[in-house]
């Protein structure tokens, strides 16, 4: 699992990125993660932000063929452009996406056979629509089913 944006449970001290509960984390320490803002992508083009990209760049249509999301909105279009799209598109990953609402930014993408939306009120498989009630949207519910 590669976490673009950082963690609620990273902070940074000394110039080194770690983890604990979000709870242990003092006030002093500093949080380290990309919060929705204007200066978004430009925090991201930083560490330890940087190098998750490139990590995520480095796997995706080669080692790992599936990417699934949950509750991932694909509203970032630096996202969407350097890493999904191009994948997905080229048929080197297969996308499984639970989310309450389809995502409009991969509305393009809805037609492919190598995609799946499985949301609220409706299921698109390979650009079939098909009007289903599901809560597996809700990660609470997505991970029952594993």
């Amino acid at each position: 699992m590669v976490k673009l944006h950082g963690s609620v449970s990273w902070y940074r001290k000394g110039g080194r990125v770690f983890e604990a509960a979000p709870s242990a984390i003092v006030e002093q320490d500093a949080r380290c993660m990309v919060l929705p803002r204007r200066s978004k992508v430009i925090e991201t083009l930083s560490g330890p932000y940087d190098r998750l990209f490139h990590v995520s760049n480095s796997v995706l249509g080669g080692r790992c063929k599936h990417l699934v999301a949950s509750g991932f909105s694909f509203g970032d279009s630096h996202i969407n452009d350097s890493l999904v799209t191009p994948n997905i598109a080229s048929g080197g990953v297969s996308l499984c996406n639970f989310c309450e609402v389809e995502p409009e930014s991969l509305y393009d993408l809805r037609a492919r056979h190598n995609v799946l939306h499985v949301s609220r009120d409706k299921k698109v498989n390979g650009g079939r629509e098909t009007e289903e009630e599901s809560d597996a949207w809700m990660f609470s519910e997505f991970v029952e089913l594993f």
